[in-house]
């Protein structure tokens, strides 16, 4: 009974102390007072909005340039950026327009190029990478007849339409570090791809709304949706059930290198430090927060339905610093940013002390690297793997500790 007790005392400090952890936010520059859908960040740690347009941060942080200036659509969809830095986006001339057009620019927007080639005429689009580089449409046709998706092996130049196709508009689509595709749909759930769309198998169960807003996967895989209007949901890599963790709706899901969940929400911003199980407030309750950027230099940042921005003042690892609660299991997280040029973080969690080693191996299979040989103890442990010596490709990172062993890939760009 006693031991039970301490345990329940520590779980209730443990929360306490979570609630105590504010973050201190700073008033950024705003590009407009529109809605703020989205906050990207490129290669090279320039940052992006997309507001009433898709601004660049330029002059040291302090002022945004509106960079689809020379674009006849100024109706802007989704943005996404190439480990190259490219740029990359859906756009239109009106807000309800049947003829959303694709354009990239490989000069941070001072210039644009239309892609069609191998295109259908489309209403509306979501765009990502998978772990080749390889590019991902998901592309509703101007006739609303299915969700159809196409892929680009040459940067965008030429298209390929996939064999699969969904049967409802895709509101979000993301890619793990197997290179599972995942859609999330505006009235069908979510589907899953292992070939990169030829082959859609659904995963619903557990969900009681297939209202898809939002998907994201955090650095240890576990995949978190938000479901229209009201509910969040985590399912672990592998599995099948969705478990329900959050009533209340998120309009974005991000994760910190440590694998911490942040959602913007009505009021505010919510953080969990356990994968979901519990939440705490972490400032900016009077906002309605619409997006957040987790960014390569460890800060949040946070935007709003009326075009402000705010950043925390501190690094979010220095706010939320490591407890002294022991995981429950031996897990390995996918490094953190990648790709990566020339350093990325590790992180794996072990719940008893072990004997640890974590090596990087090339794709012949031979040991590039030794980052760890060592006993170490219980806790969350994050090293950082330096590849200024090797060259551009893919790698794979194994970790050994007692009967645990897992693989995963990380990608070097020069």
């Amino acid at each position: 009974m006693k031991q039970l007790f301490l345990i329940l005392l520590t779980h209730c400090l443990f929360i306490q102390h979570l609630i105590a952890q504010q973050i201190t936010w700073q008033g950024m520059s705003s590009p407009s007072n529109s809605w703020i859908s989205e906050i990207a960040e490129g290669p090279d740690s320039s940052l992006f909005v997309n507001s009433d347009g898709i601004y660049r941060l330029i002059n040291n942080g302090t002022t945004w340039r509106k960079i689809n200036v020379s674009l006849t659509d100024t109706i802007i969809g989704d943005i996404a950026i190439s480990a190259q830095g490219d740029i990359f986006l859906f756009a239109a001339d009106q807000p309800h327009s049947r003829e959303w057009r694709l354009y990239r620019s490989a000069d941070k927007g001072l210039s644009w190029n239309q892609l069609t080639n191998g295109l259908i005429q489309m209403t509306q689009g979501k765009i990502t990478f998978d772990n080749k580089g390889i590019i991902i449409l998901a592309m509703t046709p101007e006739n609303f007849s299915g969700n159809r998706f196409y892929k680009s092996f040459d940067n965008g130049d030429s298209w390929v339409q996939t064999s699969g196709q969904l049967s409802s508009n895709t509101n979000s689509i993301v890619i793990n570090s197997n290179n599972h595709l995942f859609a999330g749909t505006g009235s069908a759930g979510i589907f899953v791809s292992t070939n990169l769309g030829d082959i859609w198998t659904p995963i619903n169960k557990g969900l009681t709304n297939l209202t898809i807003s939002e998907i994201a996967i955090s650095p240890a895989g576990y995949i978190f949706t938000s479901t229209y209007p009201d509910s969040i949901y985590r399912l672990e890599d592998n599995d099948t059930l969705w478990t329900k963790i959050n009533n209340g709706f998120a309009y974005d899901i991000e994760f910190d290198q440590k694998g911490n969940v942040y959602i913007g929400t009505e009021k505010g911003i919510k953080c969990s430090r356990d994968n979901g199980n519990n939440w705490t407030s972490v400032g900016l309750d009077s906002l309605k927060i619409t997006c957040l950027k987790y960014i390569s230099t460890g800060y949040l940042i946070a935007g709003t339905n009326n075009g402000n921005l705010f950043k925390s003042e501190q690094l979010i690892t220095t706010i939320l610093k490591e407890e002294s609660l022991v995981p429950i299991k031996t897990a390995l997280q996918q490094n953190y940013p990648n790709p990566f040029n020339p350093s990325t973080n590790i992180s794996f969690t072990l719940p008893s002390q072990t004997l640890v080693s974590l090596k990087v191996f090339d794709l012949m299979g031979r040991e590039v690297a030794s980052i760890v040989s060592e006993e170490m103890s219980a806790g969350n442990h994050s090293k950082q793997w330096n590849a200024v010596n090797m060259s551009s490709g893919i790698y794979f990172y194994r970790l050994t500790a007692g009967s645990f062993t897992e693989t995963k890939k990380l990608v070097l760009i020069r």
